[in-house]
């Protein structure tokens, strides 16, 4: 974490290809998401595996927030990234859910290595991460945001997460 307090995010390229200029609902959600994120300078994590797939995926609009946030010097890049789990454990997993683990390991380990937030459109992965919890306890750790869910009801996210600092955190975010 940083020494100014403010929380780091790992943002998926999931929402950086959604965050374009549109007006649709999701494409909207995920902007403002990010837009919102600059304002109240929490700061982002990127590791090499996640600017690759960025690069891969992005819109322009997620192109320029990115620049944005690197003048801004918001951007957190981590030295010495633990891996997060061994999932590789024969029976503690199925192997669907194993296979949606190691797709997504680099955001589960830049968050670990930070704030422990995740933001992300992949529901799938979210559920997998929960799912797993019980049997590998870092995982617990992980706060898996969805835009397009915080942009409707913030009470259901805020019961979602007992994190009280995470809680505190959206409270402000929507006031």
């Amino acid at each position: 974490m940083t020494p100014s307090g403010s929380l780091i995010l790992v943002v998926d390229a999931s929402v950086a290809r959604s965050a374009g200029e549109t007006e649709d609902p999701v494409s909207a959600a995920c902007r403002r998401f990010l837009v919102r994120a600059m304002s109240i300078c929490y700061r982002l994590v990127m590791t090499r595996a996640i600017i690759d797939e960025w690069q891969r995926h992005q819109s322009a609009f997620s192109r320029k927030w990115l620049s944005a946030m690197t003048a801004k010097r918001k951007v957190v890049w981590p030295k010495g990234i633990p891996h997060a789990t061994s999932i590789d454990a024969e029976g503690i997993i199925d192997p669907r859910g194993r296979q949606i683990l190691i797709k997504d390991l680099h955001l589960l380990e830049a968050a670990l290595s930070t704030d422990s937030i995740v933001v992300s459109r992949d529901d799938t992965c979210r559920e997998v991460v929960q799912n797993c919890s019980p049997v590998i306890p870092v995982l617990r750790q992980i706060v898996w945001l969805n835009p397009i869910n915080l942009d409707g009801d913030l009470g259901a996210a805020l019961r979602n997460y007992p994190n009280r600092r995470l809680r505190r955190e959206l409270r402000r975010w929507y006031t």
